[in-house]
């Protein structure tokens, strides 16, 4: 059962928002959202195989108005994340998550057929937990080690931003850090706001 199982079950319609350092909040749906948290748009954690790029003969960022909303979105929402983008790449953007319970700096790198952007941990921190002598790989990763935060079909193109799935990477950190402090299993699948 998820914390907000618990919620829903006590008569809370919540849903989980993300402040522009990172951390979750679950706000009730009858109060007043700040304008500084970013809703977290519903998406499913999975892992294994990376997403293919499929490549594409035109470059997306290049059309008209492209990079200045995927700019303005990011610092909106997360101030503290940077365009690390190259003229000749696809765009990138990088900054800190902070859960409260760590912090975790990450790159979002678009791809060139506006797919699902990939998530790519870059403070040299890796993913997993400590066993006895071993260590084991956190839940939902991609066999690259990237971190899959959401279902290629959980992303649009056309309304979502880098800034969705940044929201999306706080809340993939918010389980990790549970489930790494706790030795338990990973307590969410995702967010499904039509969940029982």
């Amino acid at each position: 059962m998820t914390l907000l199982d618990v919620l829903r079950h006590q008569g809370h319609n919540v849903r989980p928002h993300v402040d522009p350092q990172g951390k979750i909040h679950f706000l009730d749906n009858t109060v007043v959202v700040p304008a500084s948290m970013t809703p977290v748009k519903p998406h499913t954690f999975h892992g294994g195989e990376d997403n293919i790029d499929a490549g594409a003969t035109t470059s997306w960022w290049e059309e008209p108005g492209a990079m200045e909303k995927e700019r303005a979105a990011v610092a909106l929402a997360f101030p503290g994340f940077v365009d690390i983008s190259d003229p000749a790449e696809p765009p990138r953007f990088a900054g800190e998550i902070d859960t409260g319970f760590g912090k975790f700096t990450v790159a979002i790198v678009h791809r060139r057929d506006h797919g699902l952007p990939a998530v790519v941990p870059i403070d040299g921190k890796r993913r997993e937990r400590r066993a006895g002598r071993r260590y084991v790989p956190s839940p939902h990763l991609y066999v690259s080690g990237l971190l899959c935060v959401a279902e290629e079909s959980d992303w649009d193109p056309s309304s979502d931003t880098s800034a969705t799935v940044i929201a999306w990477a706080a809340h993939w950190h918010a389980q990790y850090v549970v489930w790494r402090l706790s030795s338990r299993q990973w307590l969410s699948e995702g967010y499904h706001p039509n969940a029982a």
